[in-house]
């Protein structure tokens, strides 16, 4: 009886085990040149440059709907910094000079850089993602005075959509709070569309 046991509690911490690594594949995070997963094409790894550029206009308003300021043009830029996994996501440190903004209506600032977070949107991978944000600073010259809204550099805040494709793009719909500013609103909506020049093709899996 007692090797009975023994045998029932090994089937199940294998069972236990196989559920975990099952687990871990399907919520695997990569980023491919093609829209298979596991990737059969190119996998973007550290070093890898990422660039998006501003399609449309970029819109940073209150909650309640008032434009603080429209920009038409700028991007994003930076570098991955590890290949992702089945344990991990992928990351991308953007530095100041990175996140750019041209065409505003108002005097529009980058006064830090931050790091992009690349997850899998779903168990299954379907070549699209969602981002969050850690870092980032903006100062905006607007008629209550400077404004600067940001993000918690320690604390990941979504962001926003990746969708894969050739080239892939990225829909930016977020709260970001502020950071300075008194007279300023608590937090803003930034709403944005960018095109991903590099790397391309990209899917995330």
């Amino acid at each position: 009886m007692k090797h009975l046991k023994m045998l029932g509690l090994a089937i199940m911490a294998a069972a236990a085990l196989t559920a975990l690594l099952g687990a871990g594949t399907a919520s695997a995070t990569e980023l491919c040149s093609t829209n298979t997963s596991p990737c059969s094409g190119t996998m973007y790894g550290p070093g890898t440059e990422l660039e998006a550029n501003l399609s449309g206009t970029a819109i940073l308003e209150t909650t309640g709907g008032t434009v603080l300021d429209e920009c038409t043009g700028g991007g994003v830029a930076g570098t991955i910094t590890n290949t992702g996994g089945a344990s991990e996501t992928v990351k991308a440190s953007i530095p100041t000079a990175g996140l750019t903004w041209i065409g505003c209506t108002r005097t529009t600032t980058t006064t830090e850089g931050g790091e992009l977070e690349i997850h899998t949107d779903d168990a299954e991978p379907d070549g699209n993602g969602t981002l969050t944000a850690k870092g980032f600073t903006v100062q905006i010259a607007t008629v209550l005075g400077t404004c600067t809204y940001g993000f918690s550099s320690a604390t990941a805040s979504d962001l926003g959509t990746l969708k894969g494709g050739n080239p892939a793009t990225i829909e930016i719909s977020t709260i970001v709070p502020r950071k300075t500013g008194t007279l300023c609103p608590a937090e803003a909506r930034w709403t944005a569309k960018y095109e991903v020049a590099k790397p391309q093709p990209l899917y995330v899996q």
